[in-house]
Parts: C-alpha cells; structure tokens; sequence
C-alpha cells in the first residue's frame, strides 16, 4: 500500500508561491514609489543646497509664536525678518 505524500514541489503549491509572491511584491513596490514620491524631493533639495554660496545675513527681528491646535495640542510658529 503507497501514500502519496504532497511536497512543495507540486504544481499546485508551485502555483500558490507563485501568488503569494506577485501578492508579496505588489505592497513592495506600491511602497517604494510612495517612498520615491516622499523622500526624493527633500533629498534632492538637501544636496542641491550643496552648490549655494554663503553670504552675509542681518537678521532684524525673530519670534516664537503660540497657538492652539485643532486637536488640543499646542502649536509652534517661528516668524523672522531678515535682509
């Protein structure tokens, strides 16, 4: 009397991988281009800044103002004034 006994290697398991890995790498590069859209301009303008040439700045007034926000926290805002 034989058993069949199922391994990985059947083309049914072989077909269900096969999903799983398309599922798998359909959420992989639906974050890599969301990544791309989220972080390649912030790190294109850092290294631009790279080339800017530094010259003096006087800076005629700085201030820290308060407000509260929509959810109950407390907001900050920076203000200055600079030639």
């Amino acid at each position: 009397m034989s058993h069949a006994i199922p391994t990985s290697a059947s083309p049914a398991n072989q077909k269900n991988e096969g999903c799983l890995v398309l599922f798998g790498l359909t959420f992989i590069v639906i974050g890599l281009v969301l990544g791309a859209f989220a972080y390649f301009p912030p790190i294109l303008s850092w290294w631009s800044s790279h080339s800017w040439e530094e010259v003096p700045c006087w800076i005629e007034t700085a201030e820290l103002t308060t407000s509260n926000g929509r959810k109950g926290g407390t907001t900050y805002r920076v203000v200055a004034s600079y030639r």
